[in-house]
């Protein structure tokens, strides 16, 4: 009941009487719903005097030692409250509600008497009066001291388990690194063995055998590999501009030798509609069609093998949605394992019941890689009539213009029969063995950079089979010694070389092209066992064309040497093309806020931790760091990186996290770390300060 306007003196006392007691009803009311509203209601004036304050409020300030009366609290400041410190951080969220009239949202903290910390989320709008002016704040404050604690407890289990997955996953890379050196010798043993006429036929026959069964186990643990680099990182493939033409034609090429050996005919086709030039993740996807098509060719025993790819849609001017399909006339799946087949380790059967090698991890991964890149993957499969892996993946259109096939790509629809396959897969160089006594003078020189001595003797033997002549260096300062411009058509360069690492080898040889005015860069081939670290990185930057994984055959030695020094547009088996003008990273990739707001929970504590990590890699991290890798203390190494990335399992700068990722697991693996890798890291912190020192607050929050 509100007073008449008119003057209360012409009210009689009986009106006054029944006036009075509704405002005092009102005000009753007015004041329970205050005094019960959930959480702590208080106001103040602008300059932080209280003015006011809820039941509830009161309660727990009593309870917090603050004061044991109402009365206590009205016309005190925070300061005389709780103290200067925590005073000052109240009194910021004050003033910024006042200056900006607005509310805001914000966690406070608060130190008890007992020197116990109180974390809170308070709610704090302006307070105005009747003219419409600010006259103070009017807060609402809930203590989440307990779920602050439950929440950090969460975090220190899931890091707890972060580092046992990590623990694991670097273990398996190690293991499958280690595997895959002694693989190496076996199989190139076995490729001289079959490629020296000298040896009686029953004995390269053994020679296939051992050389086979070496490259199933090879396969297997590069799966491991590829598993445990998937486990170990987060998700880092850069988008590109490329052709999706050109990529069906370097799959073709890849599975020419496989399709002709298994008697399959092998179709690809291109729908012209799709735009001659998409952005997307092209690495990815490289390796799901190589994956998908793998499978297809070895489950079926006959008939053929289909790759092909059509424009589903356009989303828009800029997008498209295209559609890639591996389809093949093999073996079936049963219905029912269409969906479990996608899951890790899983095979239709166990390895003990089936003539199929497999390790149950490839399609897990093409699955993995396909929802990371947005896209979806089905399906369509019956027993004895064969599968079609459908894969639909947005992409982004750079050039709609048409373009004639490329060299070596046939048009819409083509089949290639095995007796075609033949005649253009033969690129033979030589087929004579040089023995030591021989002239090499004429013959393709290539330079070994390797230190393991059985490495060296068997992979020069393949390589001399193959035709040619090779120097060998077991050092990196060896090698550098022995480079000179337009001696060598390649070289072969070990990543894991003792004291001077093969990148920087590799940087010392590109540095000493350009002192002595070399025409041409000699192309450089990482040769590799390392699947958890992030190679492909460090080897671009360090200069060299292209990686392979151990062992090197005698047909990549082959067709390595035609791609770089006769036919660009020969694709080598196994070879991951290097590029050094590698795309600027983005600002996510460099520091992702939004993945650390997710990984927190809290705006604020996610931007708070943030400008933490900057400011300790700035002051503290890298000049540590530097000393102890110009001091060469190997284990202060391993503990500060190991520090470093815990934090940056929280707040994320994914860039910086794969290179600390990829030094650690040198550091294990007994690698000497060298001032390059000081300047891989440093590049990487700069990066991450740069990007921060871009962004302000206003700025930060405007990203969520």
């Amino acid at each position: 009941m509100q007073a008449p306007k008119n003057d209360l003196r012409s009210l009689s006392i009986e009106e006054l009487q029944v006036l009075i007691e509704s405002l005092r009803k009102e005000n009753f009311q007015l004041r329970e719903i205050i005094d019960n509203v959930p959480g702590d209601v208080y106001w103040k004036n602008t300059q932080g005097v209280w003015l006011g304050i809820n039941a509830r409020g009161s309660e727990s300030l009593r309870k917090m030692g603050f004061l044991s009366d109402l009365k206590e609290v009205i016309g005190k400041t925070d300061a005389e409250l709780f103290g200067e410190e925590t005073a000052r951080h109240f009194k910021a969220n004050d003033q910024m509600v006042i200056q900006e009239k607005r509310e805001i949202s914000q966690e406070e903290s608060a130190t008890l008497q007992s020197g116990e910390k109180l974390v809170q989320l308070s709610i704090k709008r302006p307070l105005y009066n009747e003219a419409g002016e600010v006259i103070g704040i009017i807060g609402n404050t809930v203590d989440i001291t307990y779920l602050k604690k439950i929440e950090s407890s969460l975090h220190a289990a899931k890091e707890k388990a972060e580092v046992a997955n990590r623990a694991k996953t670097e273990f398996l890379a190690n293991m499958s690194h280690d595997m895959k050196t002694p693989l190496s010798g076996i199989v190139t043993t076995a490729e001289v063995i079959i490629g020296d006429k000298n040896i009686p036929e029953i004995g390269r026959k053994y020679g296939e055998i051992i050389a086979d069964s070496g490259r199933q186990l090879a396969d297997f643990f590069t799966s491991c590999l590829d598993l445990s680099k998937m486990e170990m990182e987060a998700w880092a493939s850069h988008t590109t501009a490329f052709s999706i033409k050109k990529l069906l034609e370097n799959i073709k090429a890849l599975y020419l030798p496989k399709a002709m050996s298994s008697n399959l005919v092998l179709h690809v086709e291109y729908d012209e509609a799709l735009p001659q030039s998409v952005e997307g993740h092209r690495d990815a996807l490289y390796r799901v069609l190589l994956n998908l098509m793998g499978n297809a060719i070895k489950f079926t025993k006959q008939g053929s093998v289909t790759l092909r790819a059509k424009m589903l849609k356009h989303a828009d001017e800029q997008h498209v949605t295209a559609e890639f399909q591996v389809q093949d006339t093999g073996m079936g799946i049963p219905e029912d394992k269409h969906q479990v087949i996608f899951e890790k380790l899983y095979r239709v059967k166990p390895s003990y019941e089936s003539q199929i090698e497999g390790s149950g991890i490839g399609l897990y991964i093409v699955d993995q890689y396909i929802k990371r890149m947005g896209g979806q993957i089905q399906v369509d499969s019956q027993v004895g009539e064969g599968s079609t892996f459908t894969v639909t993946l947005p992409l982004k259109i750079i050039s709609n213009e048409t373009e004639s096939s490329p060299a070596g790509i046939e048009p819409p629809s083509m089949v290639i029969a095995p007796d075609v396959i033949k005649e253009k897969t033969s690129h033979p160089i030589a087929t004579t063995h040089i023995s030591e006594n021989q002239n090499a003078e004429n013959l393709p020189r290539v330079l070994l950079v390797e230190d393991n001595e059985m490495i060296q003797f068997i992979t020069k033997s393949l390589l001399n089979t193959a035709g040619f002549a090779v120097d060998i260096a077991g050092t990196g300062e060896d090698a550098l010694a022995m480079f000179e411009p337009n001696k060598y058509g390649l070289i072969y360069m070990d990543i894991g070389l003792p004291k001077m690492s093969g990148y920087e080898t590799a940087r010392a040889i590109r540095a000493k092209e350009k002192t002595l005015n070399a025409e041409v860069e000699t192309p450089i081939i990482a040769l590799t066992g390392h699947g958890a670290m992030d190679v492909q990185s460090f080897c671009g930057e360090a200069g060299m064309q292209g990686i392979l994984s151990k062992p090197l055959s005698r047909e990549q030695a082959e067709v390595l040497w035609q791609h770089f020094k006769m036919d660009a547009s020969i694709p080598v088996p196994g070879l991951m093309l290097l590029t050094q003008d590698a795309p600027a990273p983005s600002a996510q990739e460099i520091l992702d806020v939004d993945a650390t707001i997710k990984m927190i929970g809290t705006q604020d504590i996610a931007l708070n931790l943030i400008a933490k990590l900057v400011g300790d890699l700035k002051n503290h991290f890298l000049p540590q760091v530097k000393a102890i890798i110009f001091k060469n203390k190997g284990d202060e190494l391993q503990f500060l990186l190991h520090r470093q990335l815990g934090a940056l399992a929280y707040a994320k700068a994914p860039r910086l996290e794969k290179t600390l990722l990829g030094v650690q697991t040198m550091t294990q693996k007994g690698v000497s770390i060298d001032k390059t890798a000081y300047k891989e890291i440093e590049q990487e912190v700069l990066r991450v300060i740069d990007c921060y020192d871009k962004m302000n607050l206003t700025q930060l929050q405007k990203m969520v």
